[in-house]
């Protein structure tokens, strides 16, 4: 009996069919990106949320990740300095034009303003809540913010007030930039399904145009 069980539960190697090999994608875009090639890596501990390069020599990385904003050098990859003083977690970091300032901001309602070296030049004190996006008017001598209480900011840096408060989401305003050369208009996105189109030379710094989204 076990010898005719035996038989039965011969093992039989199953015949490997070979699929037909896919046709490799050369189209002339392909060739282009497969053209580079990874020259430098860094890792974080935690969530890189921002990276910005300065636009002027010799173009610093600054790169925001769970509590600090980490400034590389461009060609060494080796880090510089770094801001830690985003205890609740750090958001966005952004070089000015002339790569004279750096602006950052986290989960903690507070602007940060500091040069490239990391040394503290302002602190922009105004919304309630988490800002999520920050950078520099195309004037230089103003600040852009937006966040969780609903609004977006204008500030300006001389004096760290708050000149413009702009209304109208009613959700989370987690997107936002300036017009590259226009420092009257800005863009937020918002939770609310929308992005808006301000312009604060209008009387109340109304919304002017509204963008409508399917998601948030």
């Amino acid at each position: 009996f076990f010898s005719d069980f035996h038989c039965i539960m011969d093992f039989r190697p199953l015949e490997v069919k070979a699929l037909p090999q896919r046709a490799l994608d050369t189209t002339p875009e392909n060739q282009y990106w497969d053209s580079f090639q990874l020259v430098g890596s860094k890792s974080h501990f935690g969530q890189v949320k921002c990276i910005d390069i300065c636009p002027t020599a010799p173009h610093q990385i600054a790169v925001s990740s769970l509590d600090q904003v980490t400034v590389y050098d461009s060609i060494t990859y080796n880090k510089l300095t770094a801001e830690t003083h985003f205890k609740e977690g750090v958001n966005t970091c952004r070089f000015r034009s002339d790569g004279g300032l750096m602006v950052g901001s986290g989960n903690h309602p507070v602007i940060r303003v500091w040069s490239p070296n990391i040394r503290l030049v302002r602190e922009l004190r105004g919304h309630a809540s988490a800002i999520h996006q920050t950078a520099f008017l195309a004037n230089k001598i103003h600040v852009f913010s937006t966040s969780d209480d609903m609004t977006a900011k204008i500030w300006e840096l001389a004096t760290q007030t708050c000149i413009t408060t702009l209304k109208g989401h009613v959700d989370y305003v987690r997107a936002g930039a300036p017009h590259p050369t226009n420092f009257n208009l800005v863009a937020t996105g918002s939770y609310d399904k929308s992005v808006k189109l301000w312009d604060t030379r209008v009387d109340g710094h109304r919304c002017v145009l509204e963008l409508p989204h399917p998601t948030p």
